[in-house]
This record gives C-alpha cells, sequence and structure tokens, in this order.
C-alpha cells in the first residue's frame, strides 16, 4: 500500500513537471492502469 502511494506522489510530480508537454497524457494512462490493476488485486 504504500509503495502504491509512493508510485502515485512520484506520478504527480511527473505530471506536473510535463504538464505542458505530451507525456503528460502517457503518465496518466500509466498511472489509471496502475491505479486499476491495483484495485482489481486488492478486491
Amino acid at each position: 500500500m504504500i509503495f502504491t502511494m509512493l508510485i502515485v506522489c512520484s506520478i504527480i510530480i511527473f505530471s506536473a513537471k510535463l504538464r505542458k508537454k505530451h507525456e503528460t497524457s502517457c503518465f496518466h494512462q500509466l498511472f489509471f492502469v496502475l491505479l486499476h490493476e491495483n484495485n482489481r488485486l486488492s478486491a
């Protein structure tokens, strides 16, 4: 759970840095995939 929070925080930081770049959408896609997988495994 702590590891997941670290991933989330790091992705948020990267998103803030790359907000004006195209890579932001890629980070958001990766974030939602990881979040979905985590929820599926936790359930």
